[in-house]
């Protein structure tokens, strides 16, 4: 899947843009391999795997990768209103 090759890629702001427009033509395209294509089940969706997801963003060294949240937080807050 095109998302899946681009979401690894994701480095720089404008490779998060990219992301998320691939990651929109994906839903129009093929909605049907969406388990959450409205915003309740897709944000309940990302909670779940936030709490599941474990030791996903481990280093090799076995210490937890610095992941800014707050930047996660401020996009999907923003979403919310932003035209």
């Amino acid at each position: 899947m095109e998302r899946d090759v681009i979401r690894r890629e994701v480095k720089s702001k404008d490779d998060f843009i990219c992301f998320l427009t691939a990651l929109m033509s994906d839903l129009q395209a093929h909605p049907d391999s969406w388990k959450n294509t409205d915003l309740t089940s897709f944000l309940r969706a990302m909670s779940s795997w936030v709490e599941d997801m474990g030791s996903f963003y481990l280093d090799e060294s076995g210490n937890q990768k610095d992941i800014t949240w707050q930047v996660f937080a401020d996009m999907l807050s923003i979403a919310r209103v932003y035209e």
